[in-house]
């Protein structure tokens, strides 16, 4: 396969409403979409959404670099997944600009040679996920998931709330019937001793794991000593060589990987077998993508087919995504085979 050219579109995708976590609430999104050609005239789609709170990495900074680092990928062979690593790994310091073009070679090359498709199960589960709503809120799209067919949850919880989600989750007859997994994401913001104050009002039977509940890797190393609730490592992971450091040299079992923080989707194959050595276990998640980015996702899912719940049901979000979702979430599950992935995508942002 040879890359015959590459158009960049920056783009604002707006949330269908305000969507809230422990730190920030999002009105909009703003990414970068790839449109790709070959030698061969196949055309792909991919997506670049730098989250900046995790780095120094904006849509800007991808737009001005973006000619000089694409004239050394222009025109290269390209036959395998090695081939695309060492194409983009000279890229240096620009993990959602090398995911992105990752995107793209690796939907030419299982274009030209779909025997590179990883083999994995025929569907993954994902988690529903629940923002910093009003209570009543929160209560009614609990509902709609469970009664939807969802088995894993994920909640936003801050100094607000907590008292209330253990509440609900501890008390909900209709959630332990329906043998719900429930996960917690704090996004950093609470100190050590709330931290561990938190852990201990919710039930462990309940909760699967509690997403980075302080910002200091050292004392999540502690509250995972201390709790029978596992904890999640999310926004402290911010490289690849970090995430491989942790997965040796830390206690904690649950790492949550971005493709777009790590640097591309390849990268999880590389973690798939230390974390199987050392026990650990890796959930892929998104980065806020649109139904494009969601695509590539899944690729990464397939890589990985470690049979966990993964994160990646984020798209559904945005009022203006660029094309139909192909694999819509169905009670939980997201239905996935080769020739689902090589499937046109129709959009028109390019025209």
């Amino acid at each position: 396969m040879i890359l015959k050219r590459v158009k960049y579109k920056p783009f604002r995708l707006n949330f269908n409403s305000s969507f809230n976590n422990s730190k920030t609430t999002f009105a909009f999104r703003d990414v970068i979409f790839f449109e790709a050609e070959d030698s061969c005239g196949r055309i792909v789609y991919s997506e670049s959404a730098p989250l900046p709170e995790f780095g120094t990495e904006t849509t800007d900074s991808i737009t001005n670099c973006f000619d000089e680092v694409i004239k050394d990928i222009l025109g290269k062979e390209i036959h395998s997944f090695d081939d695309i690593t060492n194409l983009l790994d000279p890229i240096g310091n620009k993990p959602s600009l090398k995911c992105g073009l990752e995107q793209i070679l690796i939907a030419l090359l299982i274009r030209e040679n779909p025997a590179l498709f990883p083999k994995s199960t025929s569907h993954f589960e994902v988690n529903g996920l629940i923002g910093l709503n009003d209570h009543q809120e929160i209560e009614k799209v609990l509902e709609e998931k469970i009664n939807d067919g969802t088995k894993a949850i994920k909640l936003k919880v801050n100094r607000d709330n907590h008292i209330f989600l253990s509440q609900l989750i501890n008390n909900s007859t209709f959630a332990i019937k329906n043998n719900i997994r429930f996960r917690l994401d704090a996004n950093s913001i609470f100190s050590f001793e709330e931290a561990e104050r938190v852990l201990k009002s919710f039930d462990p039977k309940k909760i699967e794991y509690f997403e980075q509940p302080t910002s200091s890797i050292n004392e999540m190393e502690i509250l995972e000593q201390n709790s029978e609730i596992p904890i999640a490592l999310d926004e402290s992971l911010t490289s690849y060589d970090h995430v491989e450091k942790l997965i040796k040299d830390s206690q904690i079992k649950y790492f949550i990987i971005k493709p777009m923080v790590l640097g591309g989707i390849l990268k999880i194959n590389r973690l798939k077998k230390i974390a199987n050595d050392y026990g650990k276990k890796l959930i892929v998640s998104s980065a806020l993508e649109s139904h494009i980015g969601k695509i590539h996702l899944l690729f990464g899912c397939a890589i990985l087919n470690n049979n966990e719940t993964h994160g990646i049901d984020t798209s559904f979000m945005f009022s203006n995504n660029p094309t139909n979702d192909q694999f819509p979430t169905i009670s939980g599950k997201v239905d996935w085979e080769a020739e689902l992935f090589l499937n046109e995508v129709r959009t028109t942002i390019f025209e």
